[in-house]
């Protein structure tokens, strides 16, 4: 079983929006991460690649570099040895940037 907690804000600066999220092993064994999908080459994602022990957590990064401004959605699934994928959404606005005067 992997616990899972949701993320409040990203953070933002004038390229990419990040947030790091953390995965929880409640399960009796080591949580393996075996592979890593997302729906766009604009998200990129880091994490240690080692076995997590049971009671342990892993900080898994999402980090989005928008093409353009506007709304947008990104899913990201994450594929354990588990039973089922771990599936992140990453969505918002990215605002136009302010022309100078």
């Amino acid at each position: 079983i992997v616990q899972f907690s949701a993320p409040v804000d990203c953070a933002l600066n004038d390229w990419q929006i990040g947030h790091s999220f953390k995965i929880r092993n409640t399960g009796l064994s080591p949580l393996i991460v075996t592979d890593v999908a997302t729906t766009c080459g604009c998200m990129q994602y880091e994490y240690d690649k080692k076995p997590v022990d049971s009671g342990k957590e892993l900080i898994f990064t999402l980090i989005y570099t928008p093409k353009h401004s506007g709304f947008f959605s990104e899913t990201v699934l994450v594929r354990c040895n588990t039973n089922k994928a771990i599936k992140i959404i990453l969505k918002g606005k990215i605002k136009p940037a302010q022309q100078e005067l």
